[in-house]
């Protein structure tokens, strides 16, 4: 699963010694974790690569930090939350809308007549995650952070509160707080969430290319059509996470963020390069 951190504690210790390869194993792993994280904390997928490498190279520049006292996993996840949260602060702040803006600027663009063609699909598929990424604007950075973490990417809640620095009741209570309020805000507008909406992705697509926001980064995955009527089979409570949820493993970074953090060790002389 592309969310989940799985580093051998050997690649750990051998990277702590210089191992070269060990080294690229670790930065492998954490990569995609860490751009699912960043995609959907951040503006643009260009944010989401810069969060990224930030990350990692942090992971790597304090690795001697890490004490084994709690898991590798956590101890990264708090690392690439914390560089999230300061992107956010010092860069561009992530704005917090009501459904009704959202809802208003999705009436703007649709096209009711526009068919939904199967040589769209890359363009839907992207459209239909930028969409969703767009809809966390919902929530505040307390709840965007906990759905994140616990809903789409699957941290355990325990872990995930341990990341954040909260009691886990509290960490419950974030993320109950956040699927409610993207339930109110994606059933009001979405078609993949509740059928009867208005608002298909392919109704969207035309006003979209006209300001050439789609067909910048291509997503891969099953047809948006069928992932629509594997949503309608769930009940009401569990579609808008299955909905984020299958967004995971076709969200990309575009370019290798890995091989570039590893270029740069090397080219500052790191040691552990």
């Amino acid at each position: 699963m592309v969310s989940r951190i799985d580093v051998a504690p050997e690649d750990v210790s051998r990277a702590l010694e210089g191992d070269a390869r060990a080294i690229e194993r670790l930065v492998r792993a954490l990569e995609g974790p860490f751009f699912a994280l960043a995609r959907r904390m951040s503006l643009s997928p260009s944010d989401a690569e810069e969060v990224t490498q930030e990350a990692l190279l942090r992971v790597l520049t304090h690795l001697s930090q890490f004490d084994g006292r709690a898991k590798f996993s956590s101890w990264a996840w708090r690392i690439a939350v914390n560089q999230c949260l300061d992107h956010r602060a010092n860069r561009r702040r992530l704005p917090v809308l009501s459904s009704d803006a959202i809802s208003e600027q999705i009436a703007s663009g649709l096209d009711l007549e526009a068919p939904e063609r199967t040589e769209d699909r890359a363009e839907l598929n992207e459209l239909k995650a930028a969409c969703t990424i767009a809809m966390l604007s919902v929530l505040d950075v307390d709840q965007r952070v906990a759905f994140v973490l616990g809903d789409i990417l699957e941290v355990s809640s325990d872990e995930a509160a341990e990341v954040l620095g909260i009691d886990g009741a509290a960490f419950r209570k974030r993320s109950s707080r956040a699927r409610a309020a993207l339930r109110e805000a994606l059933a009001g507008n979405c078609g993949m969430v509740e059928p009867a909406n208005a608002c298909r992705c392919h109704r969207r697509l035309g006003a979209l290319r006209a300001r050439s926001l789609v067909g910048r980064e291509p997503v891969d995955g099953e047809p948006v059509s069928s992932q629509r009527a594997a949503l309608e089979a769930l009940d009401e409570a569990s579609r808008v996470v299955a909905l984020y949820r299958s967004d995971v493993p076709a969200v990309k970074a575009r370019r290798d963020v890995a091989q570039r953090v590893v270029a740069i060790l090397r080219a500052t002389n790191n040691p552990r390069a």
